[in-house]
């Protein structure tokens, strides 16, 4: 539902009687996303439409504005999947009331899949507003995917603690559906006493939940002379395969065990200092191999470092299968990352910027760049760049590139 007309016509709809069971839209609609250029004044309409979506098990809500009620949803008792992005700026009145009625929008029950997303902490955001998750895990036993991404538009960031939801639930709560958790944003769990004492209340949540696939914990704090020790690895769970972690873990993670089985690994820091701050992990990976590895994210995009090439000369040895590469850093020099990519048999998807790739004055084209990469891996199908334009490689049957830029 992207206008008012939408509303109204959905509204009109549950109106009619007497309508089959193959045309009724009570019986057949089983989602609702509310997203575009719905008006504030016509969300009064959903009081009405909710409650008679009998099967709604489905509710996405991606507007810029938070509605004045959340009762409706309350009303569906089929209702499991609930993703909350409100677009908002925090510094006008509707982020303010936004996050001063958070906790009475996150008062569901049963869930299987909880997401919420902002872009738009407000500087008063603290740890009320998100201690009423912890009743949604306790009241969710089957939930199989939670996903927190709450980013700051404060500098420094303002960050929040996932550790204030799970600290409250004890060492009893077991979430046995659990597949996906995802802290993103600016999460901040207190890395230091998370990396060093056993007993946090993070580390022993994840060493509970053994059957989580993809776990995701983004870091946008600067963590300086902290590591985790390998043998404290066993407490991430062994079912992982999709893995984003700060850089102080990734060196012990590539030389456990849990290596021979991660399907894709993101470098979760936000940014990364230093001349060379992977030039430790890319030595831990020149010394393994990762064989179902097959995609690689380096998240930091800014900060005072570029990317050596050892970094992804490491990787693209270590995991023969690696078939995605997406980072956000400038490269240290071209010509070398070309030379890295030497050998990445299978990779097909690269998403970069050229300015990452091509410094100010470089006697080379992006187009240029382009053919050189699909050149070096000779199964390159797309190249992508973080503003979504999308280069996909054509090859013809002599070996000949030209590229469809869609």
């Amino acid at each position: 539902m992207s206008s008012a007309l939408h509303l109204e016509v959905l509204k009109e709809q549950l109106s009619l009687e007497d309508v089959s069971d193959a045309l009724s839209v009570p019986v057949h609609v089983k989602g609702l996303e509310l997203s575009g250029r719905v008006p504030k004044d016509s969300i009064c309409h959903l009081a009405y439409i909710v409650p008679r979506l009998l099967h709604l098990s489905y509710i996405y809500w991606g507007l810029d504005f938070m509605p004045e009620s959340l009762e409706w949803p309350f009303k569906c008792p089929a209702l499991k999947s609930v993703h909350l992005w409100p677009k908002l700026v925090s510094t006008s009145l509707e982020g303010r009331s936004w996050i001063k009625q958070l906790p009475r929008f996150i008062q569901f029950t049963g869930l299987t899949h909880f997401s919420l997303k902002s872009r738009s902490i407000p500087y008063k955001f603290n740890e009320k507003h998100i201690r009423p998750l912890t009743s949604l895990l306790e009241s969710s036993p089957n939930l199989e995917s939670i996903i927190l991404d709450l980013s700051s538009a404060t500098k420094p960031p303002r960050t929040y603690s996932p550790t204030l939801i799970i600290e409250p639930l004890g060492d009893r709560l077991v979430l046995s559906q659990l597949r996906r958790c995802h802290f993103l944003g600016d999460a901040d769990p207190d890395w230091f006493e998370f990396a060093t004492e056993p007993t946090h209340p993070l580390r022993t949540f994840l060493a509970r939940h053994t059957s989580i696939r993809d776990l995701a914990i983004s870091c946008s704090t600067e963590v300086s002379g902290t590591g985790m020790e390998l043998n404290n690895l066993p407490q991430l769970p062994p079912s992982i395969r999709h893995l984003a972690i700060p850089l102080f873990m990734c060196e012990s993670v590539v030389e456990s065990p849990l290596a021979l089985h991660i399907e894709s690994l993101a470098i979760s820091n936000l940014s990364l200092h230093g001349d060379d701050p992977l030039g430790p992990l890319a030595e831990a990976v020149s010394k393994v191999t990762l064989p179902n590895l097959r995609k690689l994210e380096i998240w930091a995009g800014y900060g005072d470092f570029e990317l050596g090439s050892g970094v992804f000369e490491a990787f693209v040895s270590a995991a023969k299968g690696l078939e995605e590469l997406d980072f956000k850093a400038e490269v240290e020099d071209y010509d070398e990352f070309l030379t890295a990519l030497d050998g990445a048999e299978n990779l097909r998807q690269i998403t970069v910027n050229p300015g990452q790739l091509l410094k100010p004055g470089f006697p080379i084209t992006w187009n240029f760049a382009l053919n050189e990469l699909a050149e070096m891996c000779p199964r390159l199908e797309m190249i992508l760049t973080h503003g979504g334009q999308m280069n996909r490689v054509i090859r013809d049957d002599s070996g000949e590139i030209c590229w469809d830029y869609m």
